[in-house]
């Protein structure tokens, strides 16, 4: 490893999860709630998640058939590639801007969408401007 020729001044981006149990107002920290209540709404949908992530700018990846192991019953995860900020910060910018999206996103078949991304029901994904991510070929 030539040290001498590496740049560590470029910042460091990595991808983290986020489900919405992390920013739901009506579930505990045992339950697996990550930020505190005042900053989380009840019941996100995933759905407007993705798209309040993609509209701050973030890189997402959607994947509709996760589920968090404390929450089993709600599907959905983003897989965000972030680029210097913590994943809490992140979950508060996603948090703070959910509410925008539910009233843009006025579109009754994406209303439709968001409350019935808490259950196994397939998404229509050309509706929004984020994409699913692409399945694992199992070897």
């Amino acid at each position: 490893m030539d040290i001498d020729n590496m740049d560590f001044d470029q910042p460091q981006t990595q991808e983290i999860m986020v489900y919405p149990v992390y920013i739901d107002k009506t579930k505990s920290f045992r339950q697996g709630r990550k930020l505190n209540q005042e900053l989380c709404v009840e019941e996100p949908s995933i759905v407007y998640m993705a798209e309040a992530a993609k509209r701050l700018g973030y890189g997402v990846q959607f994947e509709p058939q996760k589920r968090h192991p404390r929450d089993p019953l709600v599907f959905g995860r983003l897989k965000i590639v972030k680029a210097g900020k913590s994943k809490k910060q992140v979950m508060k910018e996603i948090a703070f801007a959910y509410p925008t999206m539910v009233l843009e996103l006025s579109d009754p078949k994406v209303k439709e969408m968001a409350e019935h991304s808490r259950s196994q029901i397939p998404l229509d994904m050309s509706l929004l401007s984020i994409q699913e991510a692409p399945k694992k070929k199992k070897k």
